[in-house]
């Protein structure tokens, strides 16, 4: 728990998007900072964006069944795509377990990239810079 707790402080989550249908909660879609593991003790992990002007996320998703090929998860991550432009550069990364046959799918449909073109792994969205002023985050 002191790990959590820890990471939290030093690491506080990102924005969340919650969609609700009829007052019920029918997915969300949350971005975290990359946090190392406590074996690796690695501040800054190797496969994330190198330039210290990019903000790096670590996207989670979830979708209730029933809501799941409705557009819900489409439409989450519109609202983050057009989060992402205004606080760019960003990259954004989600990992696909293997077996997972509907969520590449999904990532390849909304702009995701994949360094095998689909599957398994790490899909990635990224931002470019923009000139525009720094942004506060609440």
């Amino acid at each position: 728990h002191l790990w959590w707790l820890a990471r939290r402080w030093w690491h506080p989550p990102g924005p969340c998007w919650v969609a609700v249908a009829d007052g019920q909660v029918i997915g969300y879609l949350r971005l975290d900072a990359p946090v190392p593991s406590p074996e690796s003790r690695v501040p800054r992990p190797q496969t994330l964006d190198p330039r210290p002007e990019t903000r790096d996320f670590v996207l989670s998703i979830a979708i209730t069944e029933e809501w799941r090929g409705r557009g819900v998860g489409a439409a989450l991550v519109t609202h983050l795509k057009t989060w992402a432009a205004q606080h760019a550069p960003v990259r954004v990364e989600a990992e696909v377990l293997p077996g997972n046959q509907t969520s590449p799918l999904f990532f390849a449909h909304c702009g995701f990239s994949h360094p095998n073109g689909t599957g398994p792994g790490r899909w990635t969205y990224r931002t470019q810079s923009t000139s525009a002023a720094p942004t506060t985050l609440h």
